[in-house]
Parts: C-alpha cells; structure tokens; sequence
C-alpha cells in the first residue's frame, strides 16, 4: 500500500508551488490582478479572480486536511500559502476563513493557525448516527432488494478487492469505502440523507483516515463488507442493526491505545467509550 509522504508532525506545512502558470518556470509571485491582465479577459474582475483563487485554495487545503496530509494541530502558513498558490493574501485569508467555518482550521488571531483538531465526542456521535440511520435505510432497502442492486453492490465490492490486490492510497479505499455505502442511501431514495450526513461527519471522516493507515485495518473492513453482503443477500434485516454497530465502532476499537499514545495529540477530548482510554487530558 502506497502511503502519502508525511508531513512534518510540528511545524509549518511545508509547500511547493502547484500554480499552473508556474509550472516548469521559476516560481514568481504575482497578485490576482495581475494574473487578471495575463487572462486578457475583461469580463472577470479581479473580485472574481481572486474568488476562484480562493476556491481553488479551499478545494485543494480541504483535500489534504480531510486525507491527514496534513496533521491535526499542524501548523498551516498564511505566508506559504501565498507562495505555494502564488496569490496575494486576500484570497488565501478567504480560503482559510471558509475551512474554519467548515471547522478544519483553528484561527488564533495574530498568532497562528492550525488544522482543527479532532474531537471524540464529535466522532462518537457521528458513528452513534450512522448506526441508527444506515441500520434502518439497510432494511429498506432489503425489503426492495432486486438483482439490480444486488449487483450494484457485488461490482462495488469486486472494485475493493481489484483496489486491495495491487498498490493503493488510505484515500483510494476511503472513497472506495464512502461509494459502497452510499449504495443503500441511493436506492431507496434516501441520497440527500447521505449528503447531510457526510456534513455532520467530517471529524469522523479524519479520523477514519487513522484506522486506514494500517493496511491490515483496511482487509478487516473489506472482509466485514463481504459478510454484510451476505447478511443482505440472505435478507435478515434483524441482524443489520448489530453488524452495523461492530462495523463502525470497528475503527475506535482497532486504533485503541493509540489514540492515548501516538495519536494523543491529534484529540481534543477524551472519548467517552469505556474501551478507549485515548483522547487529551
């Protein structure tokens, strides 16, 4: 399994350059207007240059602290964000604020910014959540359980094995994993539940990105989305509800003591499961 190039634990991300108009050119800085000038279209202004600069930040930031490229409590530069992206600070300052809001960056004015940390409460509760709404939305769709969706889910499951067979990212089977379940949500109806459940989840969904770090974590989860193939196929709805418990409290108990050692410092809070002991003090 490929892994993504760690990043320094303490510190400032460390950037390069991955501006399109730099590419294969010394990195020079220039201003959103200028870049508007290089467009030679008048109809953008340099509010809406600076407006998808901005976006772009946001969309690719989000992608690396969702991933665990970057760390939790790691350190995240104004200033090398300005270099790396070759922008002024106005549309970084706008990317950062909407990663705050999106709680992925904590701002400490005049002091530093950093990726949120996790908190435990927060990914007990999403867990707690998809445990009740995806147990039900799974019986739903066993009681209109046709070939259609039956192979829908055997092609999804064929395209974990082929993934794990050869060299693959934490993210690679994360999305992998996130297509599969969104299986049931679709076919009964259900796919803008899904969309705010993902919303609720984004603490839940770093911290799944732990328990995918161990190759050996991945081959469980694959093997217990084989067996919940075959608790739906054998449709036995009353089983759903305690696969689903063990399935997705798995990752909490697989990670263990290491939320309290190596991992201490990505926490906030303590968790409230007896069986962990992880979590900030």
């Amino acid at each position: 399994m490929k892994m993504h190039a760690q990043a320094a634990k303490n510190g400032a991300v460390q950037y390069s350059s991955l501006h399109p108009a730099t590419k294969g050119k010394s990195a020079k800085k220039r201003s959103a207007p200028a870049v508007l000038a290089e467009t030679g279209d008048p109809a953008e202004t340099a509010d809406e240059v600076q407006g998808n600069a901005a976006k772009m930040i946001y969309n690719i930031l989000k992608k690396e602290i969702m991933r665990l490229d970057i760390k939790p409590g790691q350190q995240v530069s104004e200033g090398d964000a300005c270099g790396r992206f070759n922008v002024s600070r106005t549309p970084v300052r706008m990317a950062f604020q909407r990663l705050k809001d999106a709680g992925l960056l904590s701002i400490v004015p005049y002091k530093n910014t950093t990726a949120s940390l996790l908190s435990f409460r927060q990914v007990e509760q999403a867990v707690y959540l998809r445990i009740a709404v995806e147990s039900m939305v799974i019986r739903d769709m066993i009681a209109v359980m046709d070939a259609v969706i039956e192979e829908k889910i055997r092609h999804a499951l064929r395209l974990q094995e082929i993934l794990l067979s050869g060299n693959f990212s934490p993210d690679e089977f994360n999305q992998s994993d996130s297509s599969l379940h969104r299986i049931w949500f679709h076919f009964v109806g259900k796919d803008d539940l899904w969309k705010v459940i993902q919303r609720l989840s984004i603490n839940y969904k770093r911290f799944r990105m732990l328990d995918y770090g161990m190759e050996q974590n991945i081959r469980r989860i694959f093997e217990e989305h084989q067996e919940l193939f075959r608790i739906i196929q054998a449709g036995d709805a009353g089983m759903v509800e305690d696969f689903m418990r063990s399935h997705l409290y798995g990752g909490i108990k697989r990670i263990g003591d290491r939320v309290g050692t190596e991992f201490s410092s990505y926490f906030i809070d303590k968790s409230e499961n007896p069986d962990i002991k992880g979590g900030a003090d």
